[in-house]
């Protein structure tokens, strides 16, 4: 049976709460069941300051025990958010934005701090495959993703080797992001590395700060091998600026995000962002997308249903741009239906299950049972733990614990 790493990396958020945490069993473990011996790495960011997670700060040892509970992980690594920025010190790296301000004015460090946690996940699988053997995939999944639908990975020969993978929807609509969506990602083993290596394009010391003859580059160096597939730069390069955003296909606009980085180490020079009358084959390089909709829960009761699943007035693709690319929006008011009503339950505290029932749809697999027992819930500010659905995964202690404890 093949093999698949999850690496789930991002603030801890709603790791543990129901939404996530049950969408992921049943669309991500149990979908891929069939086919698919599955292996799960956790990386979870801790936030500093007065957050709504401070109540498990000095009991990480608690968190982690939970994490244990729910997920299984082969690898858990908790850190803190000042330790992911203290290793991004912006004046260490080559080529960026030396003011944090117009660093994230240029969607630079705001979204580069989540590869400090790409990264772990990624050499925490490496370790773990030296006493094993290699993943066949690697799935990147945020911690704070409900996931609608099976995991496309979950049906064989679905996505084929010789590319990677980012969904069609979910962060933006804007043709200028197409194969450049940096929540979810999945690649066929030979082609993880350029991805989650990606900061070792600015703490190499063969970058160099002018531009000078001769320099290699860190687009794709040919049409079926990325840059840094095996290993860092070797040789002297710079870090170009992201191109500027059509806005309309203008060429003329604020500099790209950072997600352009990713994407232009699968793509040969120059990189540049789709048309909305391209196929992804013309302008993504070894990049693919697919169809798969989610929301993201930030907060308790609210999951961007809208904002994700592209039903929002502002948030319509171009019609060209929806024919050229995979896309759900067919289907989008089941989605969104599907979304709402989990959306409501969480709200409402209600019970998940019997909400869910008749919202989700089937998969390959063995029809899965959703109790409708009463919940014992540990509410710690915004970060909830449903204990009978934790227990049917071992846990049999229910420590009660309160904010002042």
């Amino acid at each position: 049976m093949r093999t698949v790493a999850i690496c789930l990396s991002g603030y801890l958020r709603s790791l543990l709460n129901m939404p996530t945490l049950d969408s992921f069993e049943e669309h991500v473990i149990e979908a891929l069941a069939l086919y698919w011996n599955v292996d799960i790495h956790v990386v979870a960011v801790m936030p500093q300051g007065r957050t709504a997670l401070s109540p498990w700060r000095g009991r990480e040892h608690l968190l982690h025990a939970l994490i244990h509970v729910a997920y299984k992980p082969k690898t858990l690594q908790l850190i803190h958010q000042n330790e992911t920025e203290g290793r991004f010190d912006l004046a260490l790296l080559c080529n960026l934005a030396t003011h944090i301000s117009t660093a994230n004015r240029r969607g630079e460090v705001s979204v580069l701090l989540q590869w400090v946690a790409l990264e772990m996940c990624y050499d925490a699988v490496v370790d773990y495959e030296r006493s094993t053997s290699l993943y066949d995939w690697i799935v990147r999944l945020r911690t704070d993703l409900v996931y609608l639908e099976a995991l496309p990975l979950a049906y064989p020969l679905s996505l084929g080797t010789a590319n990677v993978y980012v969904p069609s929807g979910g962060m933006t609509v804007d043709s200028d992001y197409r194969c450049m969506n940096d929540m979810v990602f999945i690649c066929p083993r030979n082609l993880c590395r350029p991805y989650f290596k990606m900061l070792e394009l600015w703490q190499s010391p063969l970058c160099v700060k002018s531009h000078l003859t001769g320099l290699s580059t860190i687009f794709a160096p040919s049409a079926d091998m990325p840059n840094g597939q095996f290993a860092p730069p070797t040789k002297p390069y710079l870090v170009p600026q992201t191109p500027n955003a059509s806005r309309g296909n203008s060429w003329a606009g604020a500099f790209m995000s950072a997600q352009w980085y990713f994407f232009a180490r699968y793509v040969r020079a120059p990189a540049r962002p789709c048309l909305v009358n391209e196929s992804t084959s013309q302008c993504c390089g070894l990049i693919r997308e697919f169809a798969w909709p989610y929301a993201i829960r930030r907060r308790r009761g609210y999951l961007e249903c809208q904002h994700r699943l592209m039903k929002g007035p502002s948030r319509r693709p171009h019609e060209a741009d929806s024919i050229y690319r995979p896309n759900f929006f067919a289907n989008a008011s089941a989605y969104l239906n599907r979304c709402l009503a989990v959306e409501k339950a969480d709200l409402l505290n209600a019970d998940y299950c019997s909400a869910r029932i008749g919202y989700f749809g089937p998969y390959p697999g063995p029809t899965r049972s959703c109790a409708n027992a009463s919940k014992r819930v540990l509410n710690l500010g915004n970060t909830m733990v449903d204990l009978d659905w934790g227990s049917k995964f071992g846990l049999t202690a229910r420590p009660i614990l309160t904010k002042n404890e």
